[in-house]
């Protein structure tokens, strides 16, 4: 099957005045061109050669007959030269006309036209061995017109294969003219007009590479160009997604997108139209760009959509998953009693004063993000996300008056006792210049006394003895320790700067113990600070 036989009526010169309306009347009169100027050449015209070109010339009618545009005046114009045509070479068969050989000129000078005969007949036969030539030419002819077909259109943008379809073309021109006292042999006949379809494919095939390489430009320049610019996904921002990191890598993310889509595109029509034979060597190494760097490209754009869109949608996860986790920071906030003493520790306690705003604030940042990441990309989760980023706005306006609404409902303890005795020794531990207490504003027992006993033991291996069934066997020295305390505990309000805090301090005299022990003395065995407390609260 030809696939590009019927298109070859594209090349052939425009012999009427009127431009051909479509590529059936091309190539229609491409054809009456070539016949009529090999019947115009002054010599004779054989009944075999009429008989020849009156068969080829049935090529010409299915041209015409396949036309769309019958009523346009370059097909009445074509037609009718071919019907001319026709009839002319269907009297040189009849013998009714004759085609004129060139005047010649008498001795006198003037120019005489005798009478035009047809060319007898040789009466000459192919003998064997020239049929089976004949025949196989033909073949050759044949099988690089299908070699030529299947190949299609794109390798013409190849100089050196036109060249060498050329060469072929020319050696078929001058082993077929060896048969032309057999021009009206069918065998030759075939092989002639195997050899016509040969040409009018590489003729086609020379004028679609030409049309292709207008259109393409300099593809080995746009493939260079492509290379070097090749976008790159950059990298997804991490927490805390500073500044503007998430928009613009959004942003980013959307170009490259963009170009990686038109790029292939671009690329899917050089595929398609222009022809890049694989060659060895790299681009690298200096070698032009081929079939496969051009996949190589092709597929460098597809996984970078691919990674974007999976990047954009595990982002899309991280971030509705990180908002929902820290929406119960807000929620705790919101929960929060001041009146209680939970309530005043979450609000007062340790570093709170610091890392309470800190983390609201931070949180309010990563729903600020989201919402940012939801508009750029029409979320539906952004109306969502936007008000959480109000709670967290609205917890942050609420956090100094929570705060001082904690403070004001700080108190101390309740007494656990009131012994003179234990706190005369509480006064006296805490005095002590080694523990570095403040001043004590006020004094409470918070825990009474207790008496408390523990054993402890401690092992010392000194020696380890493995047996011949692989046994081992660890030799050493157990110790074992009696401990033997009172204990109580107080809460103080001390003098801290310019505020006061509660702090609990856990008092223990030691009547048995461990070598190191502190043994029949009050000692401070552990201190927390607690809660800051308002000056005129400390006696309430």
């Amino acid at each position: 099957m030809l696939l590009f036989w019927a298109a070859t009526a594209f090349l052939a010169p425009l012999a009427t005045a009127a431009e051909p309306a479509d590529s059936n009347i091309a190539g229609a009169v491409a054809d009456l061109d070539r016949f009529e100027g090999q019947l115009s050449s002054g010599s004779t015209v054989s009944k075999s050669t009429a008989n020849r070109t009156l068969k080829l010339l049935k090529l010409t009618r299915q041209r015409l007959d396949g036309s769309d545009h019958k009523a346009d005046p370059s097909w009445t114009e074509a037609n009718a030269r071919y019907e001319a045509l026709v009839a002319q070479l269907k009297a040189v068969l009849d013998g009714s006309a004759k085609v004129q050989s060139a005047p010649q000129s008498s001795a006198s000078g003037a120019t005489t036209s005798p009478p035009a005969t047809t060319a007898p007949s040789t009466g000459e036969t192919m003998i064997s061995q020239q049929r089976v030539r004949i025949k196989k030419l033909k073949r050759d002819i044949e099988s690089l017109s299908q070699t030529t077909d299947q190949n299609g259109a794109m390798p013409f943008q190849d100089g050196d294969y036109v060249a060498r379809l050329e060469q072929r073309d020319a050696y078929f021109t001058e082993q077929l003219a060896k048969y032309d006292q057999f021009a009206a042999d069918p065998d030759v006949e075939a092989a002639a007009g195997a050899l016509q379809v040969l040409r009018n494919m590489i003729a086609f095939g020379k004028d679609h590479a030409a049309k292709e390489l207008a259109a393409l430009g300099d593809v080995q320049a746009r493939l260079k160009a492509m290379d070097n610019a090749f976008p790159r996904v950059p990298q997804t921002p991490a927490y805390p997604y500073p500044g503007n990191a998430v928009p613009e890598w959004v942003a980013s993310l959307a170009e490259v997108r963009k170009t990686s889509v038109e790029q292939y595109k671009e690329l899917a029509e050089i595929k398609k139209r222009a022809y890049l034979p694989n060659n060895p060597g790299t681009v690298t190494q200096g070698a032009p760009y081929d079939a496969q760097d051009v996949r190589r490209l092709e597929h460098g754009y597809a996984d970078n959509v691919r990674q974007i869109d999976s990047e954009l949608t595990t982002f899309s996860t991280n971030i509705d998953a990180q908002v929902a986790s820290n929406i119960g920071s807000v929620e705790a906030f919101e929960a929060l009693d001041p009146t209680t003493e939970k309530g005043q520790y979450r609000l007062l306690g340790g570093n709170a004063e610091e890392d309470l705003p800190k983390m609201l604030k931070e949180h309010r940042w990563v729903a600020a993000v989201a919402m940012a990441f939801d508009k750029m990309l029409k979320r539906e989760q952004l109306a969502a996300h936007k008000q959480v980023f109000e709670r967290y706005n609205a917890a942050l306006e609420a956090l100094e008056a929570t705060r001082a609404a904690a403070l004001e409902n700080v108190r101390m303890p309740e007494p656990d006792s009131d012994d003179d005795d234990l706190l005369e020794i509480a006064r006296d531990t805490l005095a002590r210049p080694d523990y570095e207490v403040g001043e004590v504003k006020r004094l409470v027992i918070n825990a009474g006394l207790r008496h408390l006993e523990k054993e402890t033991s401690e092992t010392e291996f000194d020696d380890v003895d493995v047996s011949l069934s692989g046994t081992i066997t660890l030799k050493g020295t157990e110790t074992t320790y009696f401990y033997e305390w009172d204990e109580f505990q107080v809460a103080t309000a001390e003098a801290m700067g310019d505020k006061f805090v509660i702090f609990y301090s856990t008092l223990k005299k030691y009547s048995r113990g461990g070598p190191t022990t502190p043994l029949n003395k009050w000692i401070i065995a552990q201190r927390i600070e607690s809660l800051p407390i308002l000056e005129k609260n400390i006696g309430e």
